[in-house]
């Protein structure tokens, strides 16, 4: 789906790629997107305000703008890839989250993932340097059985903080 303004979607289901480019903001206004793989480009922001997105990959892009999570919104896949002009905030404790691709950031970045489906580790990558503070956090859950580490690259960049946090187990870092 491609429009020169807002796109504003609420329930998607299909059986491969559910791709979205937006000429303003990407807005998720409700309900679940459920695909194979998942694409929301806009030009201004991507707004994740209530649902859930399940891909087993998903690309987000917010050329000059943010990404932004709401409190309850679930980003639910193995590969993610995220850029933007400015902040990117996907810290919600739900998400499920594996490989995360950090392509472009003009402000801070917030990463959070409380992957409850295996013991995979959480590896976060930034391409470029991040202009901002740097939070990654694997956060723990009442009922998870599943332990999963933290696996960064040495040579993760911000021009701000970096913090890593694990509230389950250890933090590797790649060397």
């Amino acid at each position: 789906m491609k429009a020169g303004s807002t796109i504003t979607v609420n329930n998607i289901t299909v059986s491969q790629k559910a791709s979205f480019e937006a000429g303003e903001d990407f807005i998720h206004e409700c309900g679940a997107i459920n695909a194979k793989e998942a694409v929301a480009f806009a030009q201004r922001d991507v707004l994740l305000n209530s649902g859930s997105m399940v891909a087993d990959a998903a690309t987000l892009t917010a050329t000059s703008g943010a990404i932004v999570e709401k409190y309850g919104y679930v980003v639910d896949t193995p590969v993610l890839t995220a850029g933007a002009g400015g902040t990117i905030d996907l810290g919600n404790s739900a998400n499920q989250l594996v490989d995360v691709d950090v392509t472009k950031a003009g402000g801070n970045v917030t990463i959070g993932s409380g992957n409850s489906r295996s013991d995979e580790a959480l590896t976060v990558a930034t391409a470029d340097v991040v202009r901002g503070n740097l939070v990654i956090t694997n956060c723990a859950g009442a009922n998870d059985t599943q332990k999963n580490t933290i696996v960064v690259a040495d040579k993760l960049q911000a021009t701000g903080d970096i913090t890593i946090t694990n509230q389950e187990t250890d933090i590797n870092v790649n060397e």
